[in-house]
């Protein structure tokens, strides 16, 4: 009920947001609690109402900086697939996001490349494509999309990039 209650409130200070970048801010702005991020045990943490509203008010009125979170895919196969990194990413703002600059090829030798979404909103995904050689390197079947460099250093098939998100006027 609390978080509801917070959520009617950043709709009040800002109307326009739409429900992804609504949640994005009553989770951003939670105090964490418990292991640092995310977790099973207390979530995104405590509600913070006042900073919640106060991010509302900001993205109505100042140009803001998308919410980007990491994305996880595991494969077991050598077969390719998409990794929708938008998929969990919103701008504040109301402008489309879209990947900008990504490597081409992981620290492990899969291939990477642009495909469509057929979203307007996030018109991009990564599409993987695993190394010749991946069902014999089973060690670290994890795909992680990050913008984190401890996280990037922790697994062989990790796609590490500085700056993948741009905003479109």
């Amino acid at each position: 009920p609390i978080a509801c209650g917070v959520l009617g409130l950043i709709w009040s200070a800002n109307p326009a947001l739409s429900s992804r970048a609504a949640e994005a801010i009553l989770e951003t702005t939670a105090s964490d609690l418990g292991v640092a991020g995310e977790d099973d045990v207390f979530g995104s943490g405590r509600v913070n109402a006042a900073a919640a509203v106060q991010l509302a008010i900001a993205a109505a009125t100042t140009p803001l900086p998308p919410i980007a979170r990491d994305d996880f895919a595991t494969s077991l196969s050598a077969s390719p697939f998409t990794i929708n990194v938008l998929n969990n990413d919103v701008d504040l703002n109301g402008q489309a996001i879209d990947i900008s600059d990504f490597p081409t090829t992981s620290g492990a030798g899969a291939t990477l490349s642009l495909t469509s979404t057929g979203n307007p909103g996030a018109p991009h995904a990564i599409a993987y494509q695993p190394p010749a050689d991946f069902l014999a390197k089973l060690d670290a079947p994890n795909v992680v999309v990050t913008t984190d460099p401890v996280v990037a250093a922790n697994g062989a098939h990790v796609i590490n990039t500085d700056v993948w998100l741009s905003m479109g006027q």
